[in-house]
């Protein structure tokens, strides 16, 4: 059997988010730290040698000084993996949210992510403990704003109101969004959207016809 079978066989064990996640967050981001590391040795290879007959300590420097380039494209890699995690998980969780009954729903403004209000909308509609809290969530969304509105600060303000990202993720002030937190967040991500999968695929009233298109 040829890797490309095991492949397919692979894909056919998975559900649709699974696939969707580990294609456009898991591989594209090992992909893009795979290009980083054969970069970053070819650049130290090439330092090592060009100052292969200065002092130890100007060759040292430099190699150092590349070494922090590298590990901010890293950095870069896990924050741009954050944000595409978390936009899977809004696209996920608004395509189950749109399978609840209609009097499930709540259509009050509030001061809430559409993302998390639909998850607390999910947990209390489904009847049961979901495997993840909300509030891991919250932070991770809240990590994912950093990014993408905020230059990557730890804290900042919007129409008065003081927003922060949780400390586990953070660094000298800064987002700081390391590849173990990516893996945690992914397998908490997969976890918590296989969960609303099976039950909403059991629900009584997903069985008995009575949801929203």
């Amino acid at each position: 059997m040829s890797e490309l079978d095991d492949l397919d066989n692979i894909e056919e064990e998975l559900n649709e988010f699974e696939i969707d996640i580990r294609c456009l967050v898991s591989e594209n981001h090992q992909i893009t730290l795979d290009g980083i590391q054969r970069l970053e040795d070819e650049v130290i290879d090439d330092l090592t040698k060009t100052f292969a007959n200065e002092e130890d300590e100007l060759r040292n420097s430099e190699v150092r000084h590349a070494g922090a380039y590298f590990d901010d494209l890293r950095r870069a890699a896990n924050h741009t993996a954050l944000v595409s995690l978390v936009t899977r998980l809004d696209h996920w969780t608004r395509k189950f949210y749109k399978q609840l009954p209609t009097d499930f729903k709540r259509n009050e403004k509030n001061k809430e992510s559409s993302m998390v209000r639909r998850m607390k909308v999910l947990n209390a509609s489904l009847l049961a403990t979901a495997p993840i809290p909300i509030k891991f969530f919250e932070e991770l969304e809240a990590a994912r704003d950093a990014v993408i509105h905020h230059d990557s600060q730890a804290r900042w303000k919007y129409k008065g109101k003081d927003f922060y990202v949780a400390d586990s993720y953070t660094k000298y002030g800064e987002l700081n969004f390391t590849e173990q937190n990516l893996c945690t967040a992914i397998e908490n991500v997969l976890a918590q959207v296989k969960w609303y999968d099976e039950q909403i695929a059991s629900s009584r009233w997903r069985n008995s016809g009575n949801h929203s298109e």
